[in-house]
């Protein structure tokens, strides 16, 4: 029997166009007779729903490691994942996190679900160093406005529910007219 795999990506029933290619890669590992555990930035049908995502992406994606006893892992990257979209100095704070979390594992695929837009060419170029394997594939179909972190839905009363009470309270003072 082979090691335990983590699997990290979107996943279905989430339609983004990295769902497809991580359900591929689950198959794959399967096929190979390892053993998987699919990881997914939000609630899906994965074993886990972990926001790997951003500058806490290496800690979060440590923690999961632990958690499952994977050794090797498979790294599906789109838009949006691991990756925020936008300032180059997150995406390499996460491209820097993501590296000393990946050289805990034996052997890690890096998985590129087509052309990552809004990816900043040194922040990839310094993860896919950090990889054993590393695979471009042609991404499934895509949902408009829907991402893998979330729905485009939610709106800032929405996020004032989901926090606490101090940021209840300012988002509060900072909503009302005349203040």
């Amino acid at each position: 029997m082979t090691a335990p795999v983590l699997v990290v990506g979107s996943y279905p029933p989430i339609p983004v166009p990295g769902a497809p290619v991580t359900v591929a890669e689950v198959r794959r590992v399967w096929a190979e007779g390892g053993e998987v555990t699919v990881v997914a930035p939000r609630l899906s049908a994965s074993h886990l729903a972990v926001p790997i995502w951003g500058p806490l992406a290496g800690r979060r994606l440590d923690n999961v490691r632990r958690h499952t006893g994977a050794r090797r892992l498979v790294l599906v990257v789109e838009d949006g994942f691991p990756f925020p979209a936008g300032r180059r100095l997150r995406q390499m704070a996460t491209a820097a996190v993501l590296v000393r979390a990946l050289a805990r594992f034996e052997h890690v695929r890096l998985v590129r679900a087509g052309p990552v837009t809004g990816l900043w060419g040194p922040a990839w170029a310094r993860v896919a160093a950090a990889a054993t394997e590393v695979v471009t594939v042609e991404p499934g179909p895509a949902s408009p406005g829907v991402t893998p972190l979330g729905p485009p839905e939610v709106t800032v009363a929405d996020r004032a529910r989901r926090a606490g009470r101090p940021v209840k309270r300012l988002l509060r003072k900072g909503l009302r007219p005349g203040r």
